[in-house]
């Protein structure tokens, strides 16, 4: 068998597309999911807001107050609740803004810079989650980054992207070109 060689931004990779990334835990198969109202962890300061991930937050902010102009109904952070077959213990996951639109699921991930961590979270955690929680006829994922590196490897063909200034629509009852959609978006 000849080896997968995948061009990285760091040179020749090789083995098949990137594994779950160690501090991921994907949903699995979902038993029970709903929304968790009123339900917001007070989980501290776990990381020092300096550097790369203060200018997370802070992009983070901007493009939700973007999405509210462009998406009057968009639901920013809402938390779900769920259990599934790779643990019995309830969970939590919160995307950062959901819309839905006449059955049609729309769910947006905000990074500083796309990467397979943005992938995994939209496929792996909140594509099944939301799926069970709120029972969409179709589901929409963009990932919104000020950055996009197209050498980045995830375990899907590369999403389609674009540079934006008015987020696009996918009209009902259609599919997307691909499962996931990444957005470069420069305030």
């Amino acid at each position: 068998m000849i080896p997968l060689v995948i061009e990285g931004a760091s040179g020749p990779l090789k083995g098949a597309p990137p594994l779950a990334p160690a501090h991921f835990h994907p949903a699995g198969v979902v038993t029970l999911a709903r929304r968790a109202i009123g339900w917001n962890p007070s989980v501290g300061n776990r990381y020092p807001r300096k550097g790369v991930y203060r200018a997370g937050i802070a992009y983070e902010r901007k493009v939700k107050q973007w999405l509210k102009e462009q998406r009057p109904n968009v639901e920013l952070g809402p938390w779900f609740t769920f259990r599934s077959g790779l643990n019995s213990q309830a969970r939590y996951c919160q995307p950062d803004a959901i819309e839905m639109v006449d059955g049609s699921l729309y769910i947006y991930e905000i990074k500083l810079r796309y990467s397979v961590d943005a992938w995994w979270q939209i496929m792996r955690l909140y594509h099944p989650v939301l799926a069970a929680a709120l029972r969409p006829t179709h589901i929409f994922s963009t990932i919104i980054c000020r950055v996009f590196d197209p050498t980045v490897v995830t375990p899907d063909p590369q999403p389609d992207y674009d540079h934006v200034d008015v987020l696009p629509t996918v009209p009902p009852g259609t599919s997307s070109p691909s499962p996931l959609m990444a957005l470069v978006w420069r305030p």
